[in-house]
């Protein structure tokens, strides 16, 4: 069975990384897997400009690749304020591949408290009860203390 390392951390805001088993990277693996994982491991170091490369490798094999949209995403915001832009293109791209996909919505509603966006934030707060309360309970944190933290990576379950 296929597993997604949907590795994504946040800033220094609340415990966020993470620990799935990447996808298989079998010879018969789509071309995008082999990037998409080296990214996954990247993060997981906190090299976010390297893992941004690798995500963008793995998007140019496959646009229609939601987690690799997401990890994206949280590299991109990793590296700066400037990248907030772009960073909340790819993690609504992921939502809009995805929509059932609860990371995207964790970290894009973190992105959202950062910009000042508290009603987003609560709306993707909301939305995350729904789909994995687990996530939901992490992004009120952020919410409510203004504390991200890199110790631990959430990653997605399994593929489709």
């Amino acid at each position: 069975m296929k597993k997604i390392l949907l590795a994504l951390l946040f800033l220094p805001i609340v415990a966020f990384a993470s620990s799935s088993a990447p996808f298989s990277s079998e010879p018969s693996a789509p071309p995008e897997i082999r990037p998409y994982n080296t990214g996954c491991k990247l993060l997981k170091k906190h090299h976010w400009a390297d893992a941004q490369k690798q995500f963008e490798k793995a998007l140019n094999y496959n646009e229609a690749f939601p987690e690799a949209h997401n990890n994206l995403a949280f590299a991109l915001r990793m590296q700066g304020a400037q990248n907030y832009d772009s960073s909340l293109e790819h993690y609504n791209r992921a939502i809009a591949l995805a929509p059932d996909l609860p990371e995207p919505y964790m970290y894009r509603g973190t992105l959202y408290f950062l910009t000042g966006r508290k009603d987003l934030a609560e709306a993707d707060y909301a939305t995350l009860q729904k789909l994995k309360p687990s996530l939901a309970r992490e992004l009120r944190e952020v919410i409510d203390t203004g504390k991200e933290d890199l110790d631990e990576l959430y990653g997605v379950s399994k593929t489709k």
